[in-house]
């Protein structure tokens, strides 16, 4: 995934292997990440994501652009999957944590480890894994 800039995880699989992607915003700003699920293998394949929710301190939401659509639900419970991908084909999907008004005034800082691992449906043996590490300060 990445937040408008570099892919981390590119060609790395299976673990963490240190696919971690921080972003810090001032208090009450929306954190982004962008997840691309791309098909690296040599036949037609679609991926199924399994990734974090919302917690006490950030609202989690996942949508698709094209065509639209709001997927919070069926990645949460990890029945989302990709649409079939060609080799090298990719979709993009669009993670936003919002911070939760309700959160202490008094706190200085919250985070959330958003995890997110992804499945081939050809062969849910071949996966990947990658986290968000959002962080909102005062």
């Amino acid at each position: 995934g990445a937040a408008r800039g570099k892919l981390i995880g590119n060609n790395r699989y299976g673990r963490l292997n240190g696919q971690i992607l921080k972003q810090v915003k001032k208090r009450r700003k929306t954190l982004t990440a962008r997840i691309r699920l791309q098909n690296d293998g040599t036949e037609i394949d679609s991926a199924r994501i399994l990734a974090g929710g919302s917690n006490r301190n950030f609202k989690a939401s996942y949508r698709r652009k094209s065509p639209s659509a709001n997927l919070t639900s069926s990645i949460r419970t990890g029945r989302y999957a990709s649409a079939s991908l060609p080799p090298t084909q990719s979709e993009t999907i669009e993670l936003r944590l919002s911070p939760n008004r309700n959160v202490k005034r008094s706190q200085r800082s919250f985070s959330y480890r958003v995890p997110i691992r992804s499945f081939s449906t050809q062969n849910p043996q071949e996966q990947d894994q990658v986290r968000f590490d959002a962080t909102s300060k005062k």
